[in-house]
């Protein structure tokens, strides 16, 4: 109340000065006039001030507030798979964002035993020697196998159950998807050639290039789909997909060839024997039928383990294309393409060329001959194969005297032909 009543008196005595005629010294009402001027406007930047200084506080509070709420306001992941590091390496690349729609990048290199939280949107890759295992908080997972390249497209939580998508560029991995009893997930592998939606089961996927992706399917049932081709891949079964060409599921076959108890892999054979046994594994009941030179000449059946036995005779020597063949959901299917077997009973020529004569006089000597192409020679302790003419030579050592020469050649086939001579070193 006294300032308001200070201030009225100035700006009562300013008015007074200015209107009446005051006979004072010369100079004095203006420095009167001036110094009451001065205390009037100083009074009012008094109560200015304060009034300023609440607006600049109430723009910093504004400022502060939108910051605060435009951070809120950006959106973080709320839900988060792990990846784990279990051999070599692993590179992460990874974008969150920071503000608002700004954003921000990095690239980490992970080694054995160390984690990382992936969101959608996050690429992994294994190094030559990397292993990694990605958990989803569903409980599923997905193993990934060495230089495999792999993308995570979307994670979330919906009433239906989990929703989970991932691209896999490149590489091997295995899929294990966790059904729950209350809710169907929802589990999506994208390649760059195929889809394959499954929902609750364990797969094999492996995207060999842009153009051609493997799948088999270890439980349950996958669903694939190449352009507007799509077919279903039960257990024990896989596919091929390959592009231009049509999808195939046949079943998962393991094969190999019994000759006289010796297993060898399903590839091209020379084999002295006239007949062996194709065994193998395949899903139990499936009918395997096996061709030689594109005709049916046996078949067999998968038992209730999964195995099956197929016999084999030649009727005669020669090479003969065989193809293992399965009965699958769409027909006829290739498990095992042509292959050539060769079937030789005739054991090897031999020919000896040097020396021409049964008596020298070297303490050594070098046996020059000619057999078939590839055929291994041996002479007592020995060996040495013939090149692609058949011809060989061999150094043997002499005894003083009579030396009995023995030699044996076998050819690719198993054949053997042995013939012995005498060396006399005088």
């Amino acid at each position: 109340m006294a300032a308001e009543k200070n201030e009225k008196t100035v700006e009562r005595l300013l008015s007074l000065l200015a209107a009446e005629p005051v006979h004072l010294r010369p100079g004095f009402q203006a420095r009167l006039i001036a110094t009451l001027t001065h205390a009037a406007i100083s009074r009012k930047k008094a109560w200015l001030l304060p009034a300023k200084g609440w607006a600049w506080a109430a723009i910093t509070l504004t400022i502060l507030l939108a910051l605060v709420g435009s951070w809120l306001l950006t959106p973080r992941p709320a839900i988060t798979a792990t990846l784990e590091v279990k051999e070599g390496q692993a590179i992460v690349w990874q974008t969150r964002p920071v503000f608002l729609t700004l954003t921000q990048s990095s690239e980490r290199t992970l080694t054995k035993g160390q984690t990382v939280k992936l969101a959608p949107g996050d690429r992994v890759r294994t190094d030559a020697n990397g292993q990694a295992v990605i958990i989803y908080p569903s409980g599923s997972l997905t193993e990934l196998q060495p230089g495999t390249d792999l993308s995570l497209l979307e994670l979330r939580k919906d009433p239906s159950g989990w929703v989970i998508r991932i691209k896999v560029w490149l590489g091997k991995t295995l899929h294990r998807v966790q059904r729950a009893l209350e809710s169907i997930p929802t589990f999506e592998t994208e390649t760059p050639l195929i889809i394959a939606g499954v929902r609750g089961t364990v797969f094999r996927l492996h995207a060999i290039t842009e153009d051609h992706t493997y799948l088999a399917t270890d439980e349950g049932l996958v669903h694939v789909q190449m352009g507007d081709q799509a077919v279903d891949v039960p257990v024990g079964y896989e596919v091929d997909a390959i592009a231009g060409q049509p999808l195939q599921v046949r079943p998962q076959v393991s094969i190999q060839i019994n000759m006289a108890e010796k297993l060898k892999a399903w590839e091209a054979t020379i084999t002295a024997l006239s007949a062996f046994t194709v065994e193998g594994n395949a899903p139990p009941g499936t009918v395997m039928v096996l061709l030689a030179n594109g005709k049916e000449i046996a078949r067999g059946q998968a038992d209730e383990q999964g195995h099956f036995s197929i016999k084999v005779t030649f009727p005669a020597e020669g090479t003969y294309y065989l193809e293992l063949k399965a009965v699958g959901p769409d027909g006829l299917v290739s498990v095992a393409p042509p292959v050539p077997f060769t079937y030789d009973a005739t054991p090897p020529s031999l020919e000896i060329l040097e020396p021409m004569t049964s008596e020298v006089t070297e303490a050594s000597v070098t046996l020059r001959g000619r057999t078939e192409p590839r055929a291994i020679v041996q002479v007592g302790s020995q060996q040495t194969e013939a090149d692609n003419q058949g011809l060989f030579s061999i150094e043997i050592p002499l005894n003083p005297g009579p030396n009995k020469i023995t030699v044996t050649v076998t050819d690719a086939a198993g054949n053997t032909l042995t013939s012995t001579f005498n060396l006399v070193r005088k």
